[in-house]
């Protein structure tokens, strides 16, 4: 392609990019957090991902114990 543009290449100003893996590894690197990406692989039930019953559920309970 001309001027060496590639229309499929990966973009660096995504939300993913700019936003969601940075604030993850701020907070691993400065807290100790660990950062888990669950958007549409997460699954459902006690021994899930997340440990979230349904979708609705906000508060991750089995982290808080």
């Amino acid at each position: 392609m001309p001027g060496g543009f590639c229309p499929r290449a990966a973009n660096p100003y995504t939300e993913d990019a700019l936003v969601r893996r940075t604030t993850a590894e701020y907070l691993e690197r400065h807290l100790g957090w660990e950062s888990v990406y669950g958007h549409n692989t997460e699954d459902f039930g006690p021994n899930s991902l997340l440990g979230r019953s349904s979708d609705r559920d906000v508060v991750l309970v089995p982290t808080l114990s």
